[in-house]
């Protein structure tokens, strides 16, 4: 009986604790300012985050932003690197409340609302990858990371 009770409580505490993590794919759906019904992709990877807009129609993209995250209870602050629609943003913090029930993630306050896609797995190359070189003609070349212009793959599971 105390092993049924145990293994209950550890199943209860590891459903909580799978259902309040970012690490994977988000999706959403929202009308543009263009009357564009438009679709939002999050991918949330260990310590950096992507959000890529895209036509939800055709697929053409739209914009995308990203950069380096933490969160803190229910709080996310986002450093962000990349933003192709709002670059002056770029080396600012922006920082949100977060509701997540579920499967689903809202930002407190506003109307946005994503639905999880995946949550990191399958996938062997799920998170976050910096190109830090090359190999040319049989030879490594490596390049500064600490260099504004960096290039990343950031990979959900799926």
């Amino acid at each position: 009986m105390k092993k049924s009770i145990l293994f209950l409580v550890t199943l209860c505490f590891t459903i909580t604790t799978y259902s309040q993590n970012l690490i994977g794919a988000w999706e959403s759906l929202a009308l543009g300012e263009n009357g564009v019904m438009m679709k939002n992709v999050v991918i949330f990877a260990d310590g950096y985050q992507v959000s890529t807009w895209y036509d939800a129609k055709t697929g053409k993209f739209i914009s995308t932003n990203g950069g380096k995250w933490k969160r803190e209870g229910n709080t996310i602050t986002e450093t962000i690197e990349f933003d192709t629609k709002k670059p002056d943003r770029i080396g600012t913090d922006v920082t949100f409340e977060i509701s997540l029930k579920g499967n689903i993630l809202k930002i407190v306050g506003k109307g946005d609302e994503w639905k999880r896609i995946d949550n990191g797995t399958p996938g062997k190359l799920q998170g976050a990858w910096l190109m830090s070189g090359r190999v040319r003609d049989g030879k490594t070349q490596n390049r500064n990371t600490d260099r504004p212009r960096k290039t990343m793959k950031i990979l959900s599971g799926t």
